[in-house]
């Protein structure tokens, strides 16, 4: 491999040294989803996927003329 990938799922395969699960799994299928690794496995430390990239839309996004710039949206966001 030259490089990684960057995208939403996991490019590790599932009881691999980068997964850091043992062999012991192999039966057990992982579609490779951050939720999955959470939630199924408890291996997100070994997530090897870009969950929180965002997407496309992105960088067509730009301010508009009447948007509010305080802050308050991030604010809100961040549980104040």
């Amino acid at each position: 491999m030259i490089g990684r990938r960057f995208g939403f799922l996991c490019d590790a395969a599932l009881g691999d040294a980068r997964c850091g699960l043992t062999g012991a799994l192999a039966a057990t299928s992982c579609d490779k989803r951050y939720s999955t690794c959470l939630n199924i496995f408890d291996n997100v430390l070994n997530f090897r996927g870009f969950p929180d990239l965002p997407g496309e839309d992105f960088l067509t996004i730009y301010p508009r003329g009447g948007d509010v710039m305080n802050g308050a949206s991030r604010q809100q966001s961040a549980g104040r």
